[in-house]
């Protein structure tokens, strides 16, 4: 495998464990209110996820830069893609 697939890769696996733990702090909320989390605690979660999984993609991306890789654009769309499946099934999650 080459250096920017494995990039890629690690980038999935930090998006689904980033997701698990979101998802994690949702179930517990359901459990600590004997309900579902309105609308706004789920909204502030969701962002939440959204701009740690931004910051963990530019973090990666530049780091890659750094160690030479070239192809730093098809990362960073690559990077978007995990992004909106992972909001996307977090959302689909709840």
């Amino acid at each position: 495998m080459d250096k920017e697939n494995q990039a890629i890769e690690i980038f999935r696996q930090m998006a689904d464990a980033i997701s698990a733990r979101y998802m994690h702090e949702v179930a517990a909320m359901k459990l600590l209110y004997k309900e579902r989390p309105g609308f706004d605690q789920i909204k502030e979660k969701l962002v939440e996820l959204d701009k740690m999984l931004i910051d963990r993609g530019v973090w990666l991306i530049e780091l890659y830069k750094k160690e030479g890789g070239l192809a730093h654009d098809i990362l960073t769309e690559e990077c978007k893609k995990i992004i909106a499946l992972t909001i996307e099934q977090f959302v689909k999650g709840l």
